[in-house]
C-alpha cells in the first residue's frame, strides 16, 4: 500500500481549483491535468506501508483529529516544481496559516516513533493541479481570467492511499477524522462503518461534549 496523510477537498473546493487549471494550462504546451476527485493537500507522504502498520498510522491520526479545530485555507499563489519529465504546477499560498503548521508539526512527531524520522526539508503546502507540464516557448496566448482567492474550509484529515488504474493514479480515502471531534473505537470486530460515497470510516467520531 502506498499510503499519504493529506487534507481532502469538498466539491466547492474542486469547482475553484479546476478553474485555476484552466487558467493555467494554455502556459504550458503539455500538460497532465490532475483529476478533480484526486484534489488535496498532502501532509506526509510515507511510500509503500506494511498493512501490519495500519492500526498504529490510524491512531496517529485519531490523535491528530482530536487536537485540532476545523480551520480555512486561502489559496492563492500559483508555482512550479522542476522534474525530470517536466514541471509540477500547483497552487499555494501568500501566507501559510499557524493551524496548518501546527497540524503538520505535531503529524511529523507523531510519526516519528513509527519509524519515519521528521523530515528537514521546508514545508511548502500546496494542491497540485497539473503534472509533466512544459513551458511554452512561444508564450501563453490568450489566457482565461484566473478566478479570485477563495478561502477553503479544512474539516477532515485523511490517511490515503495512492492507486492506480487503467484511466491513472487514483486516490483512495483509507481512513479519515473530523478535526475538533473526539475519536471513539469500534469494539473488535465490529463491522466498518461506511461513509458518503462507500469510504470506510474504522472510528466513530463524537463533538467534543456532545453526542454522535
Amino acid at each position: 500500500m502506498r499510503l499519504f496523510y493529506a487534507l481532502p477537498t469538498g466539491e466547492e473546493d474542486r469547482s475553484y481549483l479546476e478553474r485555476w487549471q484552466e487558467c493555467l494550462a494554455p502556459r504550458y504546451r503539455r500538460a497532465g491535468r490532475v483529476y478533480r476527485e484526486n484534489f488535496h493537500l498532502t501532509l506526509r507522504f510515507l511510500g509503500g506501508v506494511d498493512p501490519m502498520l495500519l492500526p498504529r498510522l490510524e491512531e496517529a491520526l485519531e490523535e491528530l483529529a482530536g487536537n485540532h479545530q476545523p480551520f480555512t485555507l486561502l489559496p492563492d499563489r500559483p508555482g512550479r516544481f522542476s522534474g525530470g519529465r517536466g514541471e509540477t504546477v500547483y497552487l499555494g499560498f501568500s501566507q501559510v496559516p499557524a493551524p496548518l503548521t501546527d497540524v503538520y508539526r505535531e503529524l511529523a512527531g507523531l510519526l516519528e516513533p513509527l519509524g519515519y524520522p521528521v523530515t528537514t526539508e521546508p514545508f511548502v503546502p500546496h494542491i497540485t493541479l497539473l503534472r509533466n507540464a512544459r513551458l511554452r516557448e512561444d508564450g501563453p496566448g490568450q489566457e482565461p481570467d484566473c478566478p479570485s482567492p477563495r478561502r477553503m474550509t479544512i474539516s477532515r484529515i485523511c490517511l490515503m492511499e495512492s492507486v492506480s488504474t487503467p484511466e491513472g493514479v487514483r486516490y483512495r480515502e483509507v481512513v479519515c477524522g473530523h478535526l475538533g471531534g473526539k475519536c471513539r473505537r469500534k469494539a473488535a470486530g465490529a463491522g466498518r462503518n461506511k461513509g458518503p460515497g462507500g469510504r470506510i470510516y474504522h472510528f466513530r467520531l463524537l463533538k467534543k461534549g456532545g453526542k454522535s
